[in-house]
């Protein structure tokens, strides 16, 4: 839009910008994301066409970490569209598509397990532990008494794939378990 200011001897224009909404500003990260998503991949191509393992192991990360980055945005999209059940379908999906397991072991603990390869602290987010744990929690305690531990002791384990020892160097930090204890936390544990 272009306003013209007449003032006495000269004319001023003054061009006003638009803000983007949340939607266009969300549109614009998910494109941003799925291009660095696609250079990550391609790089990770030409590694394996030149048969340079050691490189490629770095490389897949990274294209790991971009794909991680772009499915966060990504699902914050259908929540700008105005859509009043977007929220509601988002988690449905996220549940759907993350398979978290959570119950009571026959000795009456209460365990969760995420059965999701972690982000590097560096670059990644734990932001997807909290998108997928919450309502997954829910779920779990849909209907049911709430249980309440006074006090408690969080254990965790990681489990790898013994197929895939490589994927055990990715555990560099306290960042996921943090995140899925206060998740966790603030579900189970009743304050005095």
């Amino acid at each position: 839009m272009l306003f013209k200011i007449k003032i006495d001897w000269m004319v001023i224009s003054v061009k006003q910008e638009r803000t983007k909404t949340k939607l266009e500003e969300c549109v614009t990260a998910v494109k941003y994301r799925l291009k660095r998503t696609q250079t990550e991949f391609e790089m990770v191509e030409l590694l394996l066409s030149n048969k340079n393992i050691p490189s490629l192991t770095s490389r897949a990360f990274d294209f790991a970490d971009a794909a991680e980055r772009l499915a966060l945005v990504a699902r914050e999209l259908p929540a700008y569209t105005g859509d009043p059940q977007a929220h509601r379908l988002m988690n449905e999906k996220i549940l759907e598509i993350i398979p978290i397991r959570i119950g009571f072991t026959k000795e009456n603990w209460f365990f969760v397990s995420i059965p999701a390869l972690l982000p590097k602290k560096e670059k990644g987010s734990s932001a997807y532990i909290r998108d997928s744990l919450s309502p997954a929690m829910s779920r779990f305690f849909c209907g049911k008494n709430p249980v309440r531990y006074a006090d408690c002791v969080l254990i965790f384990r990681h489990i790898y794939d013994r197929g895939r020892p490589e994927r055990a160097y990715r555990d560099h930090d306290l960042v996921a378990p943090r995140q899925s204890g206060a998740s966790t936390a603030a579900t189970l544990i009743s304050l005095r």
